[in-house]
């Protein structure tokens, strides 16, 4: 049998429920999703029904204290997702390309909490979740932390055949 022991450099990993996808995804699902919090040496934790993602627990995610994931189909085609300085439209947009996860924390004190203009996710007339700039987040469901892009995969010349 072998023996490993986990390191205090291997980053540890947070559970987050996905509530669904951005622009289908009800402001009820968004407030309705389960959190899990992670307990003992091992970070075992209890889940409900329905979809997680795991995340490396970097500093954004470990401050966040009720979050959800929303999953984006293409980041560029949400404006307020994109890099607000020094770029043209077009540049923006390149460097949003893509799908992404979508991390809002929906503790109300950390909403007040906040001094800049940021992004908030609210309930939208259709009931849909919307994201918007805004600077205290009054009304919103949540305060947008993070957005995931996913890995990038390194593609070779061709196949290493040592591997096969």
């Amino acid at each position: 049998m072998e023996y490993a022991r986990l390191d205090n450099e291997d980053e540890p990993a947070r559970p987050i429920a996905v509530a669904g996808t951005l622009g289908e995804c009800t402001a009820d699902a968004l407030a309705g999703a389960p959190t899990a919090k992670p307990e003992g040496a091992f970070r075992v934790y209890e889940s409900s029904p329905g979809r997680w993602v795991s995340v490396p627990e970097w500093r954004a995610v470990a401050l966040m204290r009720r979050p959800v994931a929303l999953l984006v189909d293409a980041c560029d085609e949400w404006p307020e997702l994109l890099p607000t300085r020094g770029r043209n439209e077009e540049e923006r947009r390149r460097l949003r390309e893509g799908p992404g996860l979508l991390l809002v924390d929906r503790d109300p004190l950390r909403r007040r909490q906040m001094e800049t203009v940021d992004v908030f996710a609210f309930a939208g007339d259709d009931g849909r979740v919307v994201l918007r700039r805004s600077g205290d987040g009054e009304g919103s469901l949540g305060k947008v932390y993070l957005l995931v892009g996913p890995q990038k995969l390194e593609m070779d010349a061709g196949p290493n055949l040592d591997m096969l």
